[in-house]
């Protein structure tokens, strides 16, 4: 980004119309939270109708711990978003520019830190929270293959998330839309 584009960013942040920067701010990041919500909902409808009940049941049993995966996605990029609030509001154009880089070096280590260990304790954290037998293994089944996808997650969602607080939350949530889409 140009500092002539951050300077205009910054200029609408603190002199625009406060109601109208809420909404142009809000409105993508509503949507966006709607698409995630939809994503685990669109998981267990095909389970649960395309494969049965145990299917359904397993991924019922992972859920909690997919979750943990979006709360460090969210955590990062409303993380780079505040940080990227105050260097505007402070006009620390050094600062801006390297939000981003950072964003990306974090969320990748997060990333590949919690794929590690959930690929490697999958199966000893559904049984942990009472998996066993066939509920287990479509658990565990989900549970890796959803860690897995988080090496690609993590990043992008943070990277969307952090997006909200730049001039473009239309390409933020174009671009959610594009991710959930492919996702499922």
């Amino acid at each position: 980004m140009s500092t002539a584009q951050q300077s205009r960013i910054t200029n609408e942040i603190l002199n625009g119309n406060l109601v109208a920067i809420m909404f142009k701010l809000s409105i993508p990041g509503i949507i966006g939270m709607l698409l995630v919500g939809l994503n685990s909902f669109l998981d267990a409808l095909f389970a649960g109708q395309l494969i049965g009940q145990n299917a359904f049941a397993g991924i019922s049993l992972a859920l909690p711990l997919t979750s943990i995966v979006t709360g460090c996605a969210v955590s990062v990029g409303v993380g780079s978003a505040s940080v990227m609030s105050r260097a505007i509001g402070s006009e620390d154009i050094n600062i801006e520019s390297k939000i981003l880089g950072n964003l990306t070096v974090i969320s990748v280590i997060i990333s590949f830190f919690i794929a590690a260990i959930g690929y490697i304790f999958g199966d000893e954290l559904i049984r942990f929270m009472g998996g066993d037998g066939e509920v287990a293994t479509y658990g565990v089944g989900y549970l890796k293959t959803y860690i897995l996808g988080s090496i690609f997650f993590i990043p992008a969602s943070s990277l969307l998330i952090s997006l909200s607080k730049s001039e473009a939350p239309k390409i933020r949530l174009d671009n959610c839309f594009f991710f959930y889409i492919c996702n499922d």
